[in-house]
């Protein structure tokens, strides 16, 4: 049984012991760091490739809560059953944010993005869709695309509807 003033040394990832880990070597007391501190070198490169989970990119918006009423029925324009008749009252919170991640953000979380619009927009009217996609090929031509495609959506559609706009303008 060991006993239990004995410490157990650190080591490196080599497996050699290390005899300090809390100071750094300097050029003099208040010199430079050297290079040739290979323990502390290791020790930022396993820092920065250290996953933390608040450090993940994260679509940056806000939100509301609260109930939709719809006032007058609106089936003409939409076929979502949030909208289908007048008087309905629906609890939801809906989420406002930008473009989901940074620039060099992961395809995957470019892909669930583009997944979650195309299903949100399912019920929605042909015009409408057209109208969205404009939106979006505007702002990211990548994420208009990928929408598009989402939805089985003819590119002449949004052409169409992208000139029928402009002379209403």
């Amino acid at each position: 049984m060991a006993n239990v003033n004995d410490k157990k040394t650190m080591t490196t990832g080599a497996g050699a012991p290390v005899g300090d880990n809390q100071n750094s070597l300097t050029v003099g007391p208040r010199g430079p760091v050297l290079m040739q501190d290979l323990l502390l070198i290791k020790k930022m490169a396993h820092f920065n490739r250290e996953r933390i989970p608040e450090h993940v990119v994260h679509a940056k918006g806000s939100g509301a809560h609260g109930v939709f009423e719809v006032t007058e029925d609106i089936t003409n324009w939409t076929k979502a059953k949030l909208f289908e008749s007048g008087g309905k009252k629906t609890e939801l919170f809906v989420r406002l944010s930008t473009v989901g991640g940074e620039k060099g953000s992961g395809d995957t979380e470019q892909q669930r993005l583009i997944h979650n619009i195309v299903m949100s927009m399912k019920g929605v009217s042909r015009e409408i869709q057209a109208r969205q996609i404009r939106h979006f090929l505007k702002a990211d031509m990548r994420y208009g695309r990928g929408i598009m495609d989402g939805l089985c959506c003819d590119p002449k559609l949004v052409q169409d509807v992208e000139e029928h706009e402009g002379v209403l303008r």
